[in-house]
């Protein structure tokens, strides 16, 4: 049957940590801080040239993707900034308690007052029972060729998926984005005159799916 396509739900994780499994040399300081878009930072910093820093591994993002979905498309976006030659060592995804090995963003700067935002074919790997889990996440790692600071402010999640044609409900946070000033004009969601598909990367939000049809 029909499908309504390209549905996006974006979120941030809760939970944030070091973890030491990929062999990295160089640990993250004040992991909290990087659960939230405030200008207060986590660190990761070294003396002299690396080859990996720990892996900050971020969970929890609360995902409640309708089970009849389908995964189409993941991307990971990263608010931080650098000091010195700071790359993105490894971007990868926590499915099932495992970690994945086709990372992306390998030898990418690491973002420094702008956004960047990574995909890979991680949708392949993904059903709505393993995204919406607490355990599903992403670990992140950067790299130096010299002394250098990586700081991580944030990062979110956005899941692109598909449903069957039905009536789609949107809730969004913060509570401004209400309801009311949600439209579904010609089967395309509008915000406040603007298309759901450019709402901000930061902004925590869900389309969610109901058994009624559009009209």
């Amino acid at each position: 049957g029909a499908t309504i396509d390209g549905l996006k739900s974006i979120k941030a994780p809760t939970v944030s940590a070091n973890d030491n499994t990929n062999g990295g040399t160089v640990a993250w300081v004040d992991t909290p801080n990087s659960l939230t878009l405030n200008g207060l930072v986590a660190t990761a910093t070294s003396g002299a040239a690396f080859t990996k820093s720990y892996f900050i591994k971020l969970t929890s993002f609360g995902f409640g993707i309708p089970t009849n979905a389908t995964v189409t498309g993941v991307a990971v976006n990263l608010y931080g900034l650098r000091t010195g030659p700071v790359k993105i060592q490894a971007v990868e995804l926590i499915v099932n308690g495992n970690t994945t090995t086709d990372g992306a963003g390998a030898g990418t700067d690491w973002p420094n007052g702008t956004a960047v935002s990574l995909s890979n074919a991680w949708s392949a790997l993904l059903s709505p029972a393993l995204v919406n889990v607490a355990g599903f996440g992403v670990e992140i790692a950067c790299s130096s060729t010299a002394a250098a600071t990586a700081s991580l402010d944030y990062v979110s999640v956005q899941i692109t998926y598909s449903i069957p044609d039905g009536e789609i409900l949107v809730a969004f946070s913060p509570s401004e984005y209400t309801m009311s000033k949600v439209v579904n004009c010609n089967n395309r969601l509008t915000v406040f005159g603007y298309d759901a598909s450019t709402v901000p990367l930061a902004l925590d939000y869900d389309i969610a799916y109901a058994d009624i049809p559009v009209r």
